[in-house]
């Protein structure tokens, strides 16, 4: 038993960015997601970090990353 862990999109290449980076290292971060409540309020950010992450972990980690853990939690499996 155990629980995962998800940051916001921007946290990846703002302020949390080092933090995030400890995670990453330390293979504790699960998921990525948005704080996004509209296209005009708290948009959504992905290129940006889609950018930095597949720079500095490759295309590999991103996908797991981002869609493979989603499609196993989705599938109630576990990652």
């Amino acid at each position: 038993m155990g629980c995962y862990l998800q940051v916001n999109a921007t946290s990846v290449y703002r302020e949390d960015r080092k933090f995030v980076a400890k995670l990453i290292e330390n293979e504790m971060l699960h998921l990525v997601g948005t704080d996004a409540h509209s296209v005009r309020q708290r948009g959504i950010h992905w290129k940006k970090c889609i950018e930095l992450l597949e720079s500095k972990y490759g295309e590999r980690y991103v996908e797991w990353l981002l869609v493979r853990n989603p499609e196993m939690i989705i599938s109630g499996e576990y990652i």
